[in-house]
C-alpha cells in the first residue's frame, strides 16, 4: 500500500477499485507534478541589519540622501498620497 501500487495487478496509476466489470483495467490516471509554493525572495533576502528598525531607518535615509532634489520631491509627494 506504501508504494501506491494497485491491489489487484500490482501496477501504478489506478486502484482496484477502479476496474470494470470483466477484468479491463482503465488507463492510468495522470498525476500531477508538484509544484512548490512561490516564496517572495524580498522577504528572506534581507540582510541581518535591515530586519531591525534601525538598520532600516538608516538604509532608507541613505537611499533618500542619494536622491536628487527632483526625485525626493516626487517620492515625498507620493509618500503623502498613501498618508505616510
Amino acid at each position: 500500500m506504501k508504494e501506491g501500487l494497485c491491489f489487484v495487478c500490482h501496477l501504478p496509476g489506478h486502484r482496484a477499485n477502479s476496474y470494470r466489470p470483466g477484468g479491463s483495467r482503465p488507463p492510468p490516471a495522470p498525476r500531477r507534478q508538484y509544484m512548490p509554493p512561490q516564496t517572495l525572495p524580498m522577504l528572506t533576502s534581507y540582510p541581518a541589519a535591515l530586519k531591525k528598525a534601525n538598520g532600516a531607518y538608516a538604509h532608507i535615509k541613505t537611499i533618500y540622501g542619494n536622491l536628487s532634489e527632483e526625485e525626493k520631491r516626487k517620492l515625498t509627494d507620493s509618500l503623502e498620497e498613501l498618508g505616510f
